[in-house]
């Protein structure tokens, strides 16, 4: 396994897997037309260049043994935490490829994004997680996040809300 922040040469690797592990486990909430429409924003070539030159926002990829990418993270710094007045850095996805998820993949990049947190100076982590997605909460509860609050989240065919996480990485 190989962690490390990405750079502008690593915009196409991030689409790729964006594009790839949110369809591999979001295509359910989405028609299809929903989701590619939703993909073109969040997967934007220009816009993540942009995100990553003015320093506003890290992504972190990781590799596996095999030297494959198979999972990111995205950290968007000083973001105010929504219904409070706290502000923190938002982990605004953690995505990974099927078939590499719950084998130890997601703990070592938290650990990752936390020092990376702590790096910026942010005393706080927060995220916001779906409603349905069980397993995704219990992981990050596992990873010392508490619940914080709740957000509207709406498809183009479903609500389903959102949980918002927060974590306190510095005493």
């Amino acid at each position: 396994m190989s962690i490390h922040i990405a750079s502008i040469d690593d915009v196409d690797k991030i689409i790729t897997l964006g594009n790839k592990s949110y369809k591999q486990h979001f295509s359910d909430i989405w028609s299809i037309k929903g989701i590619e429409e939703f993909l073109s924003v969040n997967f934007n070539k220009i816009e993540i260049e942009n995100t990553i030159r003015n320093k506003k926002t890290t992504y972190i990829l990781d590799k596996n043994n095999d030297n494959e990418y198979i999972g990111f993270a995205k950290i968007n710094w000083h973001v105010n935490i929504p219904n409070t007045t706290l502000y923190g850095a938002e982990l605004q996805k953690l995505y990974f490829l099927k078939g590499f998820t719950g084998i130890g993949h997601g703990e070592q990049m938290m650990i990752n994004c936390v020092e990376t947190a702590i790096k910026n100076k942010e005393s706080v982590l927060w995220l916001d997680v779906l409603k349905s997605n069980i397993g995704a909460k219990k992981f990050y509860e596992k990873n010392g996040f508490t619940l914080c609050g709740e957000v509207d989240f709406r498809t183009d065919i479903k609500d389903i809300g959102l949980f918002v996480m927060m974590r306190n990485i510095i005493s």
